[in-house]
């Protein structure tokens, strides 16, 4: 019996922990986020280069996804949105097709 309210005092103390917790982080959220700026990223390994075709260091793939764009990315949601291509259908099941926005010279 005590061991179950010895369980049930810590779980209350760190609801109330998190409860606090997160209610102090509420007006940080609320504020509207500002553009420009830099973003430091730091890494444990140096990139071994930065050219997606000959480089296999997992290294560099994390360099990758600050450098170049994809075809499609998923967005806060979690669900896929375009980025470079407008937009995308997929025929059959082992088939994609992208559409490019046509660029001009």
């Amino acid at each position: 019996m005590i061991k179950y309210l010895k369980k049930g005092v810590i779980l209350g103390v760190l609801g109330i922990f998190l409860l606090v917790v997160v209610c102090q982080m509420g007006p940080a959220f609320a504020e509207k986020p500002k553009r420009g700026g830099r973003l430091t990223v730091a890494t444990d390994a140096t990139p071994v280069g930065l050219d997606p075709q000959l480089a296999l260091a997992f290294a560099s793939y994390t360099f990758f996804e600050h450098v170049y764009e994809t075809l499609i990315r998923y967005n806060k949601n979690m669900e896929l949105e375009p980025c470079l291509a407008t937009s995308w259908e997929q025929p059959d099941d082992l088939t994609y097709v992208f559409h490019l926005p046509r660029i001009r010279y």
